[in-house]
């Protein structure tokens, strides 16, 4: 693998392409939700596959005034 990040986008966008006209790919669920953070939140952290910190948000976040 490359750690030259240009390098790693270009390899990634051609797999992409590769799937989309030889394979093909059936997504069957996705998630649909947003995470909105306030500052006034603490504790939240932004999680890239969605679900407010899988669900388990009330055991890690607080208020601040």
């Amino acid at each position: 693998g490359s750690l030259d990040q240009a390098k790693r986008k270009e390899i990634y966008n051609q797999m992409q392409v590769m799937v989309s006209e030889e394979a093909g790919t059936i997504i069957p669920a996705y998630i649909s939700n947003v995470d909105a953070l306030s500052s006034k939140v603490k504790g939240l952290e932004a999680n890239p596959l969605g679900g407010m910190m899988g669900y388990a948000m009330a055991e890690y976040l607080w208020l601040e005034a």
